[in-house]
């Protein structure tokens, strides 16, 4: 399983959007959007 499937799967176990996701994680929706979409590609963001 790669990352970004990963990180979609935690966050519908939690019941939660990924509006308020990113919220959370003190970024913009769009941003982690891209992080579920294509994850492999941007997890340079997070490092």
């Amino acid at each position: 399983m790669i990352f970004n499937e990963r990180l979609k799967i935690l966050r519908e176990e939690k019941c939660l959007t990924q509006e308020s996701t990113a919220r959370a994680l003190d970024m913009p929706l769009r941003t982690y959007n891209r992080l579920e979409s294509d994850g492999a590609k941007r997890i340079m963001i997070l490092c």
